[in-house]
């Protein structure tokens, strides 16, 4: 019978001879994982793309945005929120409406009476929202 070599032997054989797999890095599985086309990654990385440029859509599509990038030179930063807030506010709504409100619910827990005052808070706040949109 041949003898067998001791539990940690082989590794330590293996690493001598310089034949040992080394464990890719965290970047260097991602980018197999991307260029494989692994399911989850894809469905994750198209997730992304598409928000992204959704997000680029809206705020490129908005015109205080258009007119805020017309005077870039004068002030990058204005543009930048400009952009920044018409995508926020965009997604903001779009997930409230479809998926949770937080005002609905803070609204139930105030009572009736509170939730009217809000309301009409509410409805200031989007009146006036609206003039400075149209003038």
């Amino acid at each position: 019978m041949t003898e067998r070599p001791p539990a940690g032997a082989a590794p330590a054989q293996a690493r001598a001879e310089g034949t040992e797999t080394a464990r890719p890095s965290f970047g260097r599985a991602v980018l197999d994982a991307i260029l494989e086309g692994h399911t989850v990654v894809v469905t994750f990385l198209a997730i992304v793309v598409a928000i992204v440029i959704g997000g680029l859509l809206i705020a490129f599509t908005d015109p205080p945005v258009l007119q805020a990038w017309n005077s870039l030179l004068a002030a990058p930063g204005n543009a930048v929120a400009q952009a920044w807030d018409a995508a926020a506010g965009a997604y903001s709504a779009m997930f409230e409406g479809a998926i949770f409100n937080p005002h609905t619910v803070s609204a139930a827990l105030r009572g009736p009476v509170q939730h009217r005052r809000h309301r009409a808070v509410h409805r200031r706040r989007a009146r006036r929202d609206m003039a400075r949109l149209r003038g």
